[in-house]
């Protein structure tokens, strides 16, 4: 989350995020726009010889790292404490955001473990995915701190 005028900010808060979440889409070199405009015929997110990437997850890659790189001063990420890994190393957030984290601009990451309320807590900050994470800040000269539960 990026903190703009006292007000946190996730991706899907961004204009590009607001509307492109939870819309298909994909790419038709016979269309003059060059988008499909019956979602059915798109492929998804599948790979394949032909088509390494879909248009979505092109599109979703490149957002998450323009997001990452204008963050600075104290970030928060917010993961999910009720599934486990809560942080998966082959997230977005893993191979888009937190590599394009400028360690230079962002002096501190404070990482909020937050379970659902009708869900087992799985994951703490003394989970080994979360070791992970912060070995991973610590890396990019970041200080990282977790909270378990906050309130």
């Amino acid at each position: 989350m990026v903190l703009f005028l006292d007000i946190y900010f996730s991706l899907f808060s961004s204009i590009p995020g607001y509307l492109f979440d939870n819309i298909e889409w994909c790419g038709n070199s016979t269309e003059t726009d060059g988008i499909e405009k019956y979602p059915s015929t798109c492929p998804g997110y599948e790979v394949g010889p032909d088509c390494q990437k879909s248009a979505q997850s092109v599109f979703w890659e490149t957002a998450s790292k323009f997001y990452a790189r204008s963050a600075h001063g104290d970030v928060h990420v917010m993961l999910n404490a009720s599934i486990s890994p809560a942080f998966p190393k082959d997230s977005y957030f893993g191979n888009n955001e937190l590599p394009n984290i400028n360690g230079s601009k962002v002096k501190k990451a404070t990482i909020l473990m937050v379970h659902s309320l009708d869900d087992p807590v799985l994951e703490t900050c003394s989970s080994e995915s979360i070791k992970n994470l912060m070995a991973r800040f610590t890396a990019k000269g970041i200080s990282p701190s977790c909270i378990d539960n906050p309130r």
